[in-house]
């Protein structure tokens, strides 16, 4: 897989090729996620007038309708605080399956690469907590380790697995640049959030904009013990209560 060089923070910035399906964005443009096969689920996003248009999740016999920019206005009224905190909370809810990935996966993924996350995901979270300036060369860093540490090569593995793995890393490159730029565009790219980690987190999210606000109380009431085994447990629960889906290995 060929990442591209990630810029200098504060520009937009291009990931480059990544052979998976779909494309990874480039951010500042409006996203286009082709047909993505994913757990329990089918999703398709199209385009028209240059606009996302509502998308329809099917499960089984039932369709859910939503609309994308109900999400971006919710996002947009959070405080600087509250999004960084939503960007992280993101990639940690991926953390279990990530977690399994690293276990099953041990040809293709190192175990390291979690512990690894998971460290840039606490420091993640102190930053948003505290309020603390990071520099550029720490953010540099972090989006460095990120994209090219955290991200084997995903032609190795099933479409769907290849799909979902690489979010965690991107969601905590892109939540560490948004605390630098306070970059509304950062924040929606960086979880593909609304698009994706909602899909993959949550089989019932019928009112985005209250898990959106539970999801954030969460945060904030796990802040105290983000190194605690505690955290990890409740956020396990929080998954498990969600109906997160982490037994990809039927879908090889």
């Amino acid at each position: 897989m060929r990442v591209g060089r990630v810029g200098q923070v504060g520009r937009v910035r291009q990931v480059g090729q990544v052979r998976q399906v779909g494309q990874v964005r480039q951010v500042g443009q409006v996203r286009q996620v082709g047909q993505v096969r994913q757990v329990g689920q089918v999703r398709q996003v199209g385009q028209v007038s240059g606009k996302e248009v509502v998308r329809k999740i099917e499960r089984g016999k039932k369709v859910v309708n939503m609309d994308n920019a109900i999400i971006y206005q919710k996002i947009e009224s959070l405080s600087d605080r509250e999004r960084a905190l939503f960007a992280f909370s993101m990639a940690e809810r991926m953390m279990p399956l990530y977690y399994d990935l690293c276990n099953n996966h041990t040809e293709i993924y190192d175990f390291s690469h979690y512990k690894e996350l998971k460290n840039l995901l606490c420091k993640g979270f102190l930053y948003a907590n505290n309020d603390i300036k990071v520099d550029y060369s720490t953010i540099e860093k972090i989006i460095d380790n990120c994209v090219y540490v955290l991200t084997p090569d995903m032609e190795e593995i099933a479409t769907t697995i290849s799909d979902l793995a690489q979010k965690p890393p991107l969601c905590v490159a892109y939540g560490f640049d948004y605390i630098i730029n306070k970059n509304i565009k950062s924040i929606n790219y960086c979880s593909d959030m609304p698009f994706q980690c909602f899909y993959i987190c949550y089989e019932l999210e019928e009112n985005y904009n209250l898990i959106i606000v539970e999801e954030i109380e969460t945060q904030k009431a796990l802040l105290e013990e983000i190194c605690s085994t505690r955290r990890l447990e409740t956020i396990r629960d929080f998954n498990k209560n969600n109906m997160l889906t982490i037994n990809t290995r039927a879908k090889m």
